[in-house]
């Protein structure tokens, strides 16, 4: 793995992120954007993109254009074990009543509590990112005020937000992703949290399968995926919702929640409530204009 990294004097947005995203994917593995103001008054952004293999000039070009960047520095990133690290630094999440926990943690479950059984892995999510908590924490506030029938959580990754689904509402799962491995991760996943009968696992780029289209429409779809495939998405989820259906939306970051909102209002879908934690967003949307 190699990591190029970038200093930025210019003040960047979501659109330049996403810019940027689109000049430079698929040649980069991954691109993070850190506001350096309070280090440095001089330095507005440090910019890093990861490659698997070490990038040539050509693959810099759009980076430096599409960054502003005045400054590039290239350097190989040393070979890490991350399922052995996430194991050892992996710690119980409560919450409401549930407890994510792995094979190590799970006896400390308390009494009242739901176990989700999630060994930590090299992806796909442990339950402790923003956008999978601020997921949950809307979950367990929906389940005091409606029970859906139907539930759709499109991009399921490790599959933790359709297992706390159907141990919320013991109600049918759909769970699908892109990645043919988060599905087979979350297939076992569901398998080993007893709640294999309930969760349907299929491989599917957004709605465009056809287990998605037999399914619908959904009481609630879960999305957390990312704020540009997102507003790709937001005309297709009316689609595939009830009338009294809503839609739990996160992977991404408070400064794109205008450009999200505009999407799925467009789509005639509406904000009812948003949890933030940190630099992160969730929003729970339905029909009714608020």
């Amino acid at each position: 793995m190699w990591k190029v990294q970038l200093k930025s004097s210019k003040e960047h947005c979501a659109s330049d992120v996403e810019r940027l995203e689109n000049a430079i994917f698929p040649e980069c593995v991954a691109v993070t954007w850190q506001e350096q103001r309070e280090i440095q008054q001089n330095q507005d952004w440090l910019i890093e993109a990861l490659y698997a293999d070490e990038p040539d000039a050509a693959d810099l070009a759009p980076l430096l254009s599409a960054s502003d960047a005045s400054d590039i520095q290239i350097e190989k990133v040393p070979d890490v074990d991350w399922v052995a690290e996430n194991q050892r630094t992996f710690q119980p999440l409560r919450v409401g009543r549930f407890l994510v926990a792995d094979h190590q943690h799970m006896n400390e479950i308390g009494s009242g509590e739901t176990l989700i059984l999630v060994d930590a892995g090299a992806a796909f999510g442990t339950g402790h990112h923003g956008t999978t908590l601020g997921c949950l924490e809307a979950l367990v506030a929906l389940a005091k005020l409606d029970r859906p029938n139907r539930i759709l959580d499109l991009g399921t990754g490790s599959g933790i937000l359709a297992i706390a689904s159907a141990k919320l509402w013991r109600a049918p799962v759909l769970a699908t992703d892109l990645d043919p491995v988060a599905v087979c991760v979350a297939t076992e996943n569901a398998r080993v949290n007893d709640v294999a009968s309930l969760i349907r696992t299929a491989r599917a780029n957004g709605f465009r399968h056809r287990v998605i289209m037999q399914s619908a429409p959904f009481d609630l779809i879960v999305a957390n995926i990312l704020a540009r495939p997102l507003c790709q998405l937001a005309a297709a989820f009316p689609r595939h919702l009830s009338s009294r259906g809503q839609v739990i939306l996160s992977g991404l970051v408070i400064d794109q929640e205008p450009m999200v909102l505009s999407a799925f209002r467009s789509a005639g879908l509406f904000l009812d409530s948003r949890i933030r934690s940190e630099e992160w967003s969730t929003l729970i949307l339905s029909r009714t204009r608020h």
